[in-house]
């Protein structure tokens, strides 16, 4: 029986966190499943539980991790520094992020997977790291995240389409030609 990228990738905790130099979990499982990776133990937040699982499905000895697991920690924002610039929200994985542009973003604890990747990003290093005092969201509260995040972005970028064709659509004929836009004939 094959391995299928499914199958690898449902052993992953979904934190989406690039800690094991791959863009995410499937990305990570698709390398395992062709054999391009062979490293069944750079998952850091899975630690050897994530390890033990794989060498099972692969049917060989399980090794050590690559590196510690990260410490149960969360991320938090300093509100006075915060300038709502959003980029802590566009690198979340998970959307554990709240806020709007301009406006004081939060970390909410209970989805944090504590992936880290929102602290470089922070133009005004607001966001600090600290203990947690909920645990870890699950594999399940991750992957539920990850498809609302996708979805969201389907949403919006299917919303900056539609605004688009409707600043398009306003243009005169003569400003069309001028600026080489050419409008879509309807039948």
């Amino acid at each position: 029986m094959s391995i299928t990228i499914e199958q690898c990738e449902a052993l992953l905790p979904q934190t989406q966190c690039r800690q094991c130099s791959y863009d995410g979990c499937q990305p990570y499982a698709a390398a395992l499943v062709s054999g391009k990776e062979k490293l069944i133990n750079r998952c850091r937040p899975g630690g050897q539980e994530v390890v033990d699982a794989l060498a099972v499905l692969f049917d060989v000895a399980s090794v050590a991790p690559l590196q510690e697991p990260l410490s149960e920690c969360t991320i938090v924002v300093n509100v006075e520094q915060c300038i709502g610039c959003t980029l802590c929200l566009q690198a979340c994985p998970v959307d554990a992020i709240v806020g709007e542009p301009k406006m004081q973003h939060q970390v909410l604890e209970e989805e944090c997977t504590g992936c880290q990747l929102c602290l470089p990003v922070c133009p005004t290093s607001c966001m600090s790291i600290e203990q947690r005092t909920v645990p870890l969201p699950t594999q399940e509260v991750n992957l539920l995240q990850l498809k609302k995040k996708k979805e969201r972005n389907i949403r919006d970028q299917a919303l900056r389409m539609r605004s688009h064709r409707a600043a398009v659509d306003a243009l005169s004929d003569a400003q069309r030609i001028t600026s080489g836009i050419q409008k879509k004939e309807t039948e």
